[in-house]
Parts: C-alpha cells; structure tokens; sequence
C-alpha cells in the first residue's frame, strides 16, 4: 500500500507539472449580445483549432455559470449570454469573470480573464418619486436640509456628477459634494426665510444628472410645506360683545357668541374659549364652549339679584397665545317679583290709654320689578280704630283713629295689602297684630272690707295670724298686688316693726316693716334718617388668582402683547388701582395699564426682546397692583412664563457613520447596533423616529428599525456568501418634520455554515469494462463559499482499489481508473469523494459518482444443464412442446440476449432431424409430427445458444428426446398359427400324466415395458378340467389323468392379454386329440392341414430371424457411416412451416421438409447414437391444441435412460428401436 500511494502521489506532482496554468486577459463591453466575439483563445494560446477538438477543449468557471462559449471549430470566444456588469459585480470598480480553459490528453489548464467595461446603460434613480419636506417659517437661511441621493449603478464617470433644481426658486438651492470621508452627500439649503402665510407650500424637481456620453438623468419631486409657527395671536371680531336676556330664560338658553380668529394654522390656529376667572365669581350663572365661543346660562338669572354681568372672555390658540374681551350681559326684567312690605316699626303693644293719631307702625313698601311692574299702591282692610296713611314715598304710617281700652278689646288682627301695577298685579297681604297693653287704671280690690285676725298672746316669732287677698283688673304687673302695712293717716306713726305682712301672698306675720317698689314708663318718637358713609382704603388689590401661567412661543415678537386679568379692589376714586408693575424687573417684559374709561381699563404683558427655549424655557416673576390710597395697599400675583418650543432644530446623529459587525447566523432579532440622534427641541418637536430611507437596491430588507429606540435588529438571519456587508441609510425625523441622514455600514462575520460544495464539469459515464488503467472518469473542482481558514478545502476518495483521485489544477480533480474492469464482476461502482474544509467544526460534503460499467462481449451464453432429456409419448400431437433449454449471458443488453437453434454436430453433417424444433427466442423444443415407440425410441439433438454481441459468441448442447411407449399394440400369436387350414391339432397319448405338456402358445407384443408383458389364459376348453394354461409362459398342460370318460377331440380356446392400460388381448385356437396309442391312429382327414400349419409356424419364425438380422445390420451400417462421415452435417437444416396447412396436415408437410418462412425452426441431431433427444419450439400459434405429452425435466427422470454416446453393445438386439436422426428421417409414419 505503501508504494501504491507513492506511485499515486508522483503521478499527482507530474500531472500539476503538465497542467500548469497560463493567464489570457481580455475585455468586453457589458450588454454585448450572444454570440460577439471576445478574442481567439486558440491563436492566443498557441493553439490550432484542431487540437481543441482533439483534446476536449471546454470552459469551467468556479461557480459553474458560463458566460462565454468556446467555438472549438475556430477557437474563437464568444458571448453566451447578455452580460450585465452591475447584476455581475455591483458596484465595484473593475469586474472581472475569471474561468480555466481544460484541455486533456494531456491535461492543462489556462486562465482567462475577461473585464466586463461599464456602458452609462442606466440612468439615475431616486429612491423615491416625491420627497416631502416640512420646514418651519421661522427657519434661517443657511439652513441645510439632507436629501437622499440618487443611485446610478454605472461606475466612474458614467455615475452621478452634479444636481439641479428645476424651475429655479428665490428660497432654495442644492448642495453635492464630497465629505472628508469620501461619501457624497445632497443637501437642500434655505436662501430666504419663509412665511407661511405669505405661502404655505411650493413644489419643484430635484434632477440628478450623470457623466455619460449623452448623459442621463433621474428626477424626483420636491414637495416643500412651510409649517406654521404660532406667531400671530387670537383677534376678536369685537373688544366688547354686549347681550340682553330675560331672568326668566331657562338654563342652557345661548346669550350670545364670541368670535376670535388666528392667522396660524393647525393647532396654532385652533382656538378654545375660556372665562377670565373675576373675584365676585359672576360668571358662575355662565358657561362659555370651548370651540364655538357661545356663551351660556348654566343657571337661571334674577333680574332683582344683578340687572347686567360682567364677563372676560380668554380666547387661546394652540400655541399658548391670547387675547381677552368684555362681555356685558343684560338682564331684561319680567314680573316675577310680588311686591314686598317691610315693617320699619312697629309699637306693639299699644297702652290702652294711647291718644288717637299714635303711630302704631311704619311700613315700607317695595318691587324688585322695575318700570310698572315695580309701582306699588297699599290698602288697609276697613278698621275704625286705626287707619294707613303715607308718610314718605313708599313708606305708610299705621295709626290709632280712636281711645282704646284693653279691658274691652285686649288685640287687634290688622290686614294691610300692597298691589303692583303688572299684568297680571302681584300683590302682597301684611298682617299686623296689635296687642293693647294694659295701663294701671284699675285698683286691687279686697275680697273683703273687714279682716279680723286672732293671735294668741305669747305667740312665736313670724307667726302666721292671717291672709289678706285683693284682685286687680288691669294685667301684667299693673295686675300684681303686693301687700305691706301703711298709715291710715299720714300723721300716723309707722306701724309696728312686730307686725308684717307677706307682700306676695298676703300672710300676716310679725315683721318688720316692707318697701314698695314703683314702675317707670319711657315713650320714645321714631323719625327717617338719611346716613352718608365715606370711603376709607379699607381694601386691598385683590388678582383673580394667585397664578398666572403665559404661554409664549419662540422666539415672539418684540411688542408682542399679552392681555393679562387685572387685580379688582373694592374701594373707589384715589382708592382704587391706580398702577401695575413687574418685581423683580427683567429685560423680556414689562407691564402696560391704561384704557380709554375708567371703566375700560386693561393690563397687557408687553415683550420686550426674543425669547430663545432652548437657553431659557421658562421664567417667573411677581406683577403687583397698588392702590392710591394713604397709605397705598398693593395686591401681587405670580406670573409664570413657559417659552413654548418651535420647531427651529433639525435631528442630529451622534455619528454620521455607524459601524457595526453582526455573525451570519445571529438569529432574527438580533440587535445590530443602535443609532441616536438628538434633537435640542422639546415636546412633539423633539420627539425624534427612525426609519430606513428607501434605497434601490432595497438591502435593508433583512434590517428592522425600531422607531423609537433607533436599535437596528435583524429580520431575517443574513448569509455572508450573498453579502459580505450591507449599506443602510437612516433617516432621524423629529415631530416637526425636520429630519437628518446618516449612513450605516454592516459589516457580515463569516462563520463556517457553508459546507464545500463539489461541482462536476464532467463524468464519463457509463465506462466501458475494457476500460484502460488511468482513464480519467470524472473532472471536479471544489469551493466553498466561506473564507479564510473556512473556505480551505481537502479532498478525499473513500478507500477503493479500482479508482483513484489526484488534483490537477487549483481545486480541479480528476477521479481515474487505477485496474483494471469486469462489468461482470461488478457492474457498478459508488465513489465517495468527501471535500473538508479547515472550519471549526469542519463541515464535510460527500459527493456520490455512481459509475456504471458498460458491457462487453466477452461472455458466451452458459446453459443451465449440461445435457437435457426430454420425454415424449408416441402417437403425440404435432408441434407438442416436450420441454425447453435455457442458457443465460453474464453479459447485458444486447450481448446477453440469446438465441436458440438446432445445429448439425459436425459441419460436415446432413441438417438435424426436420421432426425436431427449437424457439429461437425462449428456447422451446417442439416435435413437429407423431412418433412410433416401435420405430424409434430417442433422438439426439445438438441445440446452440448465441448472443447477438459483435462478434457473437455462442454454446451448444445435446438435447435427448425419449419417445415413452403407448399400449397401442395388440399381443401377436405366432404359434399356434392361425392361418393354417384346415388348423393343426396336437395330439395328446391317453396315458399322459398330469402336467403333460401339450402344447406352447408363443405370442409377442411390438409394445415395450410393462404393455408388453404378456398373460395367458384358459378362456374356453371343451373339458375345462383337463387342461390348464400357464399364465406366464403359455404352456398348456394336462391338468389330471385322461379317461375314458374324455372325448377324443377337445378344442380349446387362450386368451392372451398385454399389462397396457387398458390392456389389448388376442386369441389362439387349439385342437387336441386324445389317442390311446399314436401307431394305431387314424390320422383324419385334417393331418395336411396340421402338417401345413407346422410349416406356417416354422416360416413365421424364419420371417422373424431375418427380420432381426437385417435390422441389426442396418445398425450397424448406419453406425459406421456416421463413424466414418465424422459427425459432421449441415448446420442449416431448417424446417419451415405455414401456419395455414400447420394443425390440417402435418405430418405431410413435415415429410415435404419445406414450409412457408415465417415458421422456420432449426433441427439439431446428434450423430454416432441410435437414439435422439429433442427439443421442441414452441411455435407461436394461438389455435394450435394443447398436446398431452410425458416430459423428462427432472435428473429423477433421466437416471433411467441412458444419456452418453451409443456405442456398440447400443445396437444390440435389444436396442434395436433405436434410430440415428438419418434413419429416423427415412422412416415414414402413416
């Protein structure tokens, strides 16, 4: 083994050696049609035409794609197909198709080159047909907005070299250029600001135009909208709306519309509606919408609690900016309201002793109703102790008419009725009660004039002596009675101190001496009182709120003003506000306080310098209102300014190229990298989302980005072997529309996930077994489509001792024979060629070269017996099928398909038997006509079997036809003779014992075997006890001793029967003479005939001798014929039949020998044997009846019949029904 893979290994170096490579460079123009010329490879390479067809000149390129066609006939390369650079090789600068020129016998290779040269076949294409950009009108000029460039797959010169704008425009211009980074870039750049309500949008094409010769170019359109910056502030149609309506109009009822409109668009346009939020809280009875402006009640109004309200109206656009209107509401009045008596004073109760004319009440009547609704007329219902007068205005006097008396009438029920002049009148009823109080005109009086009381002397101290009792008819304390002791007269000394009495009960007792209290009375006159009360600065300045939040747009206006709700002080004239200022001061704003009335006064914010978000985005600051009182009182709010963003910054990345690497087989979702961009403004404006801006080339196909986050993840996994690295352009948009462009770059990571791939360029196959050692079998280049240490291929043929595998060129091998081939032997091949290559883990790929052996000639048809024996039975049917022989040809196709014929043994020999056929196509034997077991016994025949190969190869073998026998022979009597007349007698001595022998029946039977086995039997005797007949040999014998009693003549009668099934039988008459003594016998008259039928058996027996002994001679002059004729015969003994006399008369058309040729059979006799064997052809007739035949197939059959040669001892007498084929053609069967 060894020095097998040293002389491989040599044979490997001497092959790179011989295959040296050679380099051709050639160019070509892309989109050259099929069939233009590219160069003469064959002048070039120093080769004539002739030697490429001689030497199997091909083309093999790496990846099996043929470009080119080599013309063998002139040696000329040409175009196989429609080059197209750009699909060839994208976007790179040179684009070269390398492939090897093979030629064989002996093996080389030469490399070839063709750079295919870039035509300008494609104009420049924007990724997209209308590109829309939103641009704030606060933009600058300078301002720079990113455009996609277009994309022309041309390279060099042919590619894009300048931009335009068309039609050309005071406000944009387009930048292209190179960065110091080698990429290009197109910019829109601002050349006048812009004011979107001057114009709100414009339109134009962007066209890309290339270097070509003419040039082409690519247009998009360029949609520009101006977005709106909320710079103009709501307007009122009116400074002051003014409304009426009716106190009694239901909730929900509209007083009336506001309408302010804003220049701005958008949300900057849109305007909602509020009420400024006032200190008396009026506007609660209202309600304003928001979007219509319609003021509402949320309640109903009274005209009596506020006959108008005061409203302020806030009207704010989206962008934060206001204005404020008044709104007065008046309230029309209706009679809702009764009229109303109020009691200023009322004396109750009156003393009984009151004079006529006391004012007993004063009362005020009053209408909250206005005009008529509010004149009030009072009436008093008919009294004769008092009466209603009017004092002063609406004011009336109850008054006292008469003197009262309280003991006579203690209350007066006083109604007083007060009616308006609506329609319908209101009225209203007071009731006044007056009570009369009591005046102490009346004296107690005792219940008796006289008391006398009786005490004991030595009575105890406070004793109880009596009780004295008075009533009194006034009431109240003028109706208390209180006891003391007095003087009867003045002059009188007081009593005694002893004696007391009780001053509430009246009990006596001995006390000392009581006080009388007395009750004083006070009368006062009620006059009207007008009071005029003066303000003092008793009130603060009080704001609305305590906060105040402005939203101011970026950067605004200087002068821009905002209205602001002032402070509201309670107090009046000098009092009240008298000015408004800013603490602590700043330089953005100051305060404005004025109005054309007293009445109409306002406070504006006013700007004093641009505002800037993203230097300060919000600020506060106290506005304070003062009085003018002494001292001044001052009310402060808190102002909160919030610089609302505009959007004036564009996105910007982080980088303007990212760079990121991922591997092949990261899974889809993979995060590649994240790009960010930040954006300086805030809200929506600095909201910033990522998408990929649309390319031609779409490679961001298997790229996602997420919108918010910016991270680039995969979408589906990425194969390095169709892309080594992918170009993507992302676009960062803020909520402004503003938007930036950066480029990534994904650079692929090769991993080993690619198996070596084996591309066959050619394979002989099938290949002939007499294939010659080193006969190459297959050509094969190997690749793999990883790199480095991945894409590193070794090649390998699994161990086989008939082939072998060395490299040629590059990653060229070729598979050769290494032995020599039987297809016979092994009729197929399976090579396993395993390519590795150096990855890790390695990845193998195994390719399967199924290699089919063709075939040769060079094996003759083998039968599957040496010597066939076939059995037939006589009398058979024509053309009966007795058997078939069958050879087989380890060779295919053609070279193993056999044909069977019958041949002479020697050339030299007559043709084989015609009675015998074979089936050329499947080997059938047929005998073509009846055979005579008693003719001829077997026949031997020599059947060949060839290939139709070229040269066709052929064997022979015998074929013996045993012909069985029938029982169609009866037995034959050949004594006694039956013919002879008059018939023989056989006389029989009376003396005779038994067991005398009278005679001998001898029969024969032309049948063989068991059908020739012969029986006798007594079948009739005239004394059937005398004789008896043996049953095997015919004898006929005395059974017992002759009497007297027997009669001279007996005649008997022998059956003798064949063992054929069914059995023939003949039968034999016999005369017997029973004498006493043969010299004294009277011969009858019957002796001649007895005498003649003893002649006719010996002339039977005669005839019989010479019968056998010219047989036995024919034998063996036939035998020695053969001898000497060498066993040659004709080869060609054919013997035709017509299917139209076939079945009618076949054993005529066989004795004929000719037949029409479409039934054409070969006959095939062995020489030197006296028995033949046959084989019938099956003929192809349908209509032919099947025959009944006995077949010898088995070895168990053929063990009883000889199969050798016939020799000698064959001839014998015992084989004398044996035939040569030349004997049993002389034969005729009837």
């Amino acid at each position: 083994m060894a020095i097998a893979r040293q002389v491989l290994c040599l044979s490997a170096f001497l092959s790179l050696v011989h295959g040296r490579s050679e380099l051709l460079r050639y160019s070509v123009a892309e989109e050259g049609e099929s069939g233009s010329v590219v160069a003469n490879v064959a002048e070039d390479a120093g080769l004539a035409p002739a030697q490429l067809s001689a030497r199997r000149a091909r083309l093999a390129s790496e990846d099996g794609r043929q470009h080119f066609r080599l013309e063998r006939g002139t040696g000329r390369l040409v175009v196989a197909e429609r080059l197209d650079r750009e699909e060839l090789c994208g976007q790179d600068a040179t684009c070269t198709l390398p492939f090897e020129l093979v030629l064989v016998n002996p093996l080389q290779f030469l490399r070839v080159e063709v750079t295919v040269e870039d035509i300008n076949d494609h104009a420049p294409v924007f990724p997209e047909e209308q590109v829309t950009f939103k641009i704030p009108e606060t933009s600058n000029p300078g301002s720079r907005f990113p455009l996609e460039g277009a994309q022309d797959l041309d390279i060099g010169s042919n590619s894009i070299q300048a931009y335009s704008i068309s039609p050309e425009n005071v406000y944009f211009n387009v930048s292209f250029g190179i960065r110091s980074n080698g990429d290009k870039y197109v910019e829109l750049v601002l050349e006048k600001p812009l004011d979107r309500e001057e114009e709100s949008e414009m339109g134009f094409r962007l066209i890309a135009i290339d270097g070509g010769s003419p040039p082409v170019s690519g247009t998009t359109q360029i949609h520009v909208i101006v977005l709106d910056v909320n710079d103009n502030a709501p307007v009122f149609t009116q400074d002051r709306y003014v409304g009426k309506v009716l106190e009694n109009a239901p909730e929900g009822s509209v007083v009336l519309r506001v309408v302010a409109t804003d220049l701005d668009v958008g949300p900057n346009g849109n305007v909602s509606y509020r009420f400024s939020q006032a200190v008396s809280q009026s506007d609660s009875a209202f309600v304003i919408d928001h979007v219509s402006g319609e003021i509402k009640l949320s309640k109903p109004l009274d005209f009596e609690a506020a006959e108008r309200y005061e409203l302020s109206v806030q009207a704010t656009d989206g962008g934060g900016l206001s204005a404020i209107c008044k709104v007065l509401v008046e309230v029309v009045d209706v009679n809702d309201n009764a009229p109303e008596l109020v009691v200023s004073t009322f004396n109750t109760p009156l003393p009984e002793n009151a004079l006529p004319g006391t004012v007993v009440a004063i009362l005020n009547v009053k209408d909250r109703d206005a005009g008529v609704n509010g004149k009030i007329s009072c009436a008093l219902e008919d009294q004769l102790s008092f009466s209603l007068r009017q004092a002063y205005k609406n004011y009336y006097e109850l008054v006292t008419v008469s003197a009262l008396d309280r003991e006579e009438t203690a209350q007066y029920i006083l109604s007083v009725t007060a009616a308006d002049a609506g329609s319908p009148p209101l009225t209203t009823t007071q009731t006044f009660i007056v009570d009369i109080s009591d005046v102490n005109d009346n004296a107690p009086v005792f219940n008796q004039t006289l008391y006398t009381m009786y005490v004991s002397e030595n009575n105890v101290p406070t004793v109880l002596v009596g009780t004295v009792t008075a009533a009194d008819a006034d009431t109240g304390s003028n109706a208390r009675v209180t006891y003391s002791l007095v003087l009867v007269n003045p002059t009188e000394q007081p009593p005694c101190s002893c004696i007391s009495v009780n001053s509430e009960n009246g009990d006596v007792f001995v006390l000392r001496p009581l006080d009388y209290e007395q009750v004083k009375q006070i009368e006062v006159l009620f006059l009207r009182v007008e009071v005029t009360v003066e303000d003092i600065n008793d009130h603060a300045p009080v704001f609305p709120e305590e906060q105040v939040t402005v939203n101011i747009p970026e950067p605004g206006n200087p002068g821009s003003r905002f209205p602001l709700e002032g402070a509201q002080d309670l107090d009046i004239g000098s009092n009240s506000i008298q000015a408004y200022s800013i603490s602590p001061e700043n330089e953005y704003f100051s305060v404005f306080f004025g109005g054309q009335s007293e009445d109409e006064k306002y406070v504006e914010l006013v700007l004093e310098k641009p505002l800037d978000r993203e230097e300060q985005a919000d600020m506060h600051f106290s506005l304070i209102a003062v009085d003018g009182g002494s001292p001044p009182r001052s009310g402060t709010i808190e102002i909160l300014i919030f610089v609302l963003d505009v959007n004036d910054n564009s996105p910007v990345f982080t980088q303007r190229v990212y760079v990121g690497k991922v591997l092949e087989n990261a899974p889809e979702g993979s995060v590649v990298l994240r790009v960010v961009a930040t954006d300086l403004d805030a809200g929506p404006n600095g909201d910033i989302s990522y998408q990929f801006s649309q390319a031609v080339s779409q490679t961001d196909s298997a790229f996602v980005i997420d919108p918010v986050s910016g991270e680039i993840k995969l979408s589906k996994p990425l194969d390095f072997e169709t892309a080594e690295r992918y170009e993507l352009s992302v676009r960062a948009t803020d909520g402004g529309g503003l938007s930036a462009i950066c480029k990534v770059l994904v650079e692929v990571v090769d991993v080993n996930d690619n198996a070596p791939e084996l591309v066959v360029s050619s394979l002989s196959n099938p290949l002939p077994e007499n294939t010659l050692p080193g006969t190459v079998v297959a050509l094969f280049n190997v690749k793999d489509r990883d790199t480095g240490a991945n894409g590193k291929i070794s090649c390998a043929l699994e161990d086989q001792l008939s082939f072998s595998l060395r490299p040629t060129y590059k990653n060229y091998y070729e598979l050769v024979t290494v032995s020599a081939l039987d297809r016979e032997d092994t009729a197929r091949y399976i090579l396993s060629v395993t390519a590795a290559d150096a990855g890790s883990p390695p990845l193998t790929t195994t390719q399967t070269f199924t290699v089919d052996i063709s075939d040769v000639n060079d094996n003759a048809p083998v039968f599957n017996q040496t010597l066939y024996v076939m059995y037939v039975r006589e009398n058979n049917v024509p053309t009966v099928l007795v058997g078939a022989v069958s050879a087989a040809d380890a060779d295919t196709a053609s070279n193993a398909k056999v044909t069977y014929s019958l041949v002479p043994a020697l050339p030299t020999e007559q043709p084989p038997c015609s009675c015998i056929s074979v089936n050329s196509e499947n080997g059938d034997v047929f005998v073509l006509r009846p055979l005579d077991y008693e003719q001829v016994k077997q026949i031997e025949v020599l059947v060949s079997a060839s290939d139709t190969g070229s040269p066709p190869l052929s064997a022979n073998v015998t074929v013996r036809l045993v012909v069985v026998d029938e029982n169609d022979n009866a037995p034959l009597v050949l004594y006694p003779s039956q013919d002879s007349n008059p018939p023989s007698s056989e006389l029989v001595p009376m003396s005779a014992e038994a067991g005398y022998l009278v005679t001998k029946v001898v029969a024969v039977d032309a049948d063989s075997g068991q059908n020739s086995w012969l029986s006798y039997h007594l079948l009739r005797a005239t004394d059937p006890g005398l004789f008896v007949v043996g049953a095997q040999n015919g004898e006929v014998r005395l059974r017992r001793f002759v009497t007297e009693r027997d009669a001279v003549k007996q005649k008997l009668i022998v059956l003798v029967r064949d063992n054929g099934q069914p059995p023939l039988s003949a039968t034999v008459s016999l005369r017997v003479l029973l004498l006493s003594d043969f010299s004294d016998v009277r011969l009858p008259q019957n002796n001649l005939t007895v005498e003649d039928e003893g002649d006719s058996l010996t002339m039977y027996l005669i005839i019989s001798l010479v019968f056998v002994s010219l047989l036995f001679l024919a034998s063996m002059a036939a035998f020695i014929t053969l001898k000497v004729c060498k066993r040659n015969g004709l080869k060609d003994g054919h013997v035709l039949y017509d299917a139209g006399n076939l079945q009618g008369g076949l054993a005529d058309a066989a004795a004929v020998g000719t037949l029409p040729h479409p039934y054409c059979y070969e006959i095939s006799l062995t020489t030197g044997s006296g028995n033949s064997e046959f084989k019938f052809l099956k003929p192809i007739l349908p209509s032919l009846p099947p025959q009944h035949c006995t077949m010898g197939r088995g070895p168990d059959d053929e063990q009883d019949f000889p199969r050798g040669p016939i020799t000698m001892e064959d001839v014998a007498p015992d084989n004398l029904g044996m035939l040569s084929a030349e004997q049993f053609n002389s034969l005729s069967f009837k």
